[in-house]
């Protein structure tokens, strides 16, 4: 891989692992008691939507590029449970 793929790949990658991403989550309750969580209000007339707030964790600059994605996603994003963990696998592609 040559050095300016490379660098351009570490880049796009930095870029979009330090964006922070703010989406809108609501969350209802339909006629029949059960709870729904989407990213679009309610279609239904008469329902109310409670939009709930998700946890902010701020970005933090790179002070230099590192090549250990996996312990950087770590120390950037902390897990406070399992599932948080499981959500944080990194996947590597390899191409011939």
């Amino acid at each position: 891989m040559s050095v300016t793929r490379q660098l351009l790949l570490t880049t796009l990658l930095t870029t979009t692992l330090f964006t922070p991403v703010f989406a809108e989550i609501y969350k209802y309750q339909d006629e029949r008691g059960r709870w729904h969580f989407s990213d679009k209000p309610p279609e239904q007339a008469g329902v109310e939507a409670e939009i709930v707030g998700a946890k902010q964790r701020p970005a933090a600059p790179s002070k230099r590029p590192t090549t250990d994605l996996a312990k950087s996603l770590s120390e950037s994003y902390p897990a406070d449970n399992p599932i948080e963990k499981t959500t944080l696998a990194v996947v590597s592609v390899k191409t011939s």
